[in-house]
């Protein structure tokens, strides 16, 4: 059964505001990240490179987030090893067989 995070798109930038080093820009983009397995690793720097080259922009700061309460953002380096490592200490630090409270309705 996939399973989805959706994030909403801001149709319209933030108005501009003058600040010490130039106006301030704020622009917002937003995609998809399906998922097929409970728990999944996945690369997403093509989507949000994609995204930022989206904006005529030279320097700046990028802010990625999940609306999601499930999903989880790391930044480090994609490395099988560490991927393996990560999923390894995900499994041991949440039980599948536990029972959450979260998950009643």
């Amino acid at each position: 059964m996939p399973k989805r995070s959706i994030v909403t798109v801001r149709e319209q930038p933030v108005a501009a505001s003058a600040v010490a080093s130039g106006p301030l820009v704020v622009q917002s983009r937003s995609f998809e990240v399906e998922t097929r397995e409970r728990l999944e690793l996945r690369d997403v720097t093509d989507l949000i490179m994609k995204a930022a080259r989206e904006f005529p922009v030279r320097e700046g700061t990028l802010h990625v987030f999940s609306m999601h309460t499930t999903c989880t953002l790391f930044m480090n380096e994609v490395q099988q090893a560490l991927l393996s490592d990560l999923k390894k200490f995900l499994e041991q630090a949440v039980d599948s067989h536990d029972v959450w409270l979260h998950n009643d309705p």
